[in-house]
């Protein structure tokens, strides 16, 4: 374990959440589906709605009725704490997800593309120390390595969903996930005479791309409890993935950079099940309860030139990454209901949800990382029908700075539009 003396200041970010555990494994992993679900705690798997384009369930596109066009946005701000008491605060912003989608046969079957990040590894962390020379008369240095990294992966899906029965709906995907993640050691010597020991630069750079698959399910109950109620249950599996590519080391920065080597190699992301239920009370309120599982003890990965030679964590292997699941749940209160008559802010929606996870990453083999956290939001109206405009909120906390590790205490928000017209419809005579 490192010992983490500070983390580099915001100014030295590029992208993504920028937390000290984007350095684990392929990244932090992203789980946007659509801003009604940001809202409710990330969840929503079963929530029936015909005003968003959901990601995680394809058996949602089944209730289509308008062409769909979705984009966000997102700032997240992070106050990292490590086990020395250095603090350091970090934002940046990043796009969240385009999405699109458009009814084939209208309320019955849907077809759905979406390009999201999948993961992001974005991080800057010192460390600090000594070391034996024995070098003209230097018995010992102090030294300073910053480790970075870059980049992510993402994801690009498209598929179908569409209604078997009234009660049934069912829907598949085609995934491609593709990127690269480059991860950077530099370490100098301050303090000794020049030319004594010369600074070091090596980078890592890993680039995978493969396809895996989606299936998804919704099943609804009309009038259970009461009249106009409707309870739903939904599920879909990501299947497993196999992601070839290449990773590259170099040395240097420089336009010289020396390339040392160059190996092929797969990394296997295994399968990931999410689940939930969802209570309609009529068109004023909506419940949703949700949870994930994915067994990424499993990941393994047989690129050479291991990326825990540069002080990385290793991709891969016995007690190096956990299984990872969450739970979460949330609610939905629209004062006017269907009711479009109404003032517009009871024709607002307003969001609450809150999520528990055990993180796939940890900070140390064998030692677990949890996240928990809350959300909210409002979804306002607009004069078009069929579009709204989105505001969420997150704020939550990741890891615990004793003994020896990092404390993230994160918040932020993100603003979606989404854009519903009719496509497509056949005039009519009179």
């Amino acid at each position: 374990m490192l010992a983490i003396m500070t983390v580099a200041p915001a100014a030295a970010q590029s992208s993504g959440d920028g937390s000290y555990y984007s350095r684990y494994g392929i990244g932090m992993l992203e789980s946007f589906s659509s801003p009604q679900s940001e809202a409710l705690g990330e969840g929503a798997f079963a929530l029936r709605t015909t005003n968003y384009n959901p990601v995680a369930n394809p058996a949602l596109w089944a209730d289509q009725i308008y062409t769909r066009a979705t984009g966000a946005l997102r700032v997240n701000v992070i106050n990292t704490e490590g086990p020395s008491g250095n603090s350091a605060v970090l934002g940046a912003g990043s796009l969240e997800a385009l999405q699109i989608s458009f009814p084939l046969y209208t309320s019955r079957l849907g077809v759905g593309l979406a390009l999201q990040p999948y993961s992001t590894s974005n991080y800057e962390v010192f460390r600090q120390g000594t070391v034996d020379v024995g070098v003209d008369e230097v018995t010992e240095a102090a030294y300073e390595t910053a480790y970075e990294g870059r980049g992510g992966l993402y994801l690009f899906r498209s598929g179908l969903g569409g209604r078997v029965t009234e009660n049934v709906r069912l829907g598949a995907t085609v995934d491609v996930i593709f990127g690269s993640i480059k991860n950077t050691v530099r370490t100098r010597f301050p303090n000794i005479p020049a030319g004594t020991l010369a600074p070091s630069v090596s980078t890592v750079q890993t680039r995978v791309s493969g396809v895996t698959s989606t299936v998804g399910s919704q099943f609804s109950f009309p009038d259970v409890f009461q009249e106009n109620d409707l309870l739903g249950f939904g599920a879909s599996i990501s299947l497993p993935a196999t992601l070839s590519g290449d990773r590259t080391r170099t040395l240097d920065e420089s336009l010289d950079a020396d390339t040392v080597a160059v190996a092929d190699g797969e990394m296997s992301l295994p399968y990931e099940i999410k689940a939930g239920v969802a209570y309609h009370m009529g068109q004023r309120w909506k419940f949703v309860a949700d949870g994930v599982y994915a067994p990424w003890s499993t990941f393994d990965a047989t690129f050479e030139n291991s990326a825990s030679s540069l002080g990385q964590f290793p991709l891969g292997g016995e007690g190096t990454l956990n299984d990872r699941w969450r739970l979460s749940a949330g609610s939905e209160f629209i004062p006017a209901g269907d009711d479009r008559f109404r003032s517009y802010f009871a024709r607002t929606g307003y969001r609450l949800g809150t999520f528990v996870e055990q993180q796939y990453t940890t900070s140390d083999p064998g030692t677990n990382v949890y996240v928990m956290g809350a959300t909210g939001g409002f979804s306002f109206p607009t004069a078009v029908p069929g579009t709204r405009v989105d505001l969420t909120f997150h704020v939550g906390t990741r890891g615990t700075s004793e003994p020896d590790l990092v404390q993230d205490l994160f918040y932020g928000g993100s603003l979606a539009i989404s854009i519903g017209e009719r496509w497509f419809t056949k005039p009519k005579l009179r």
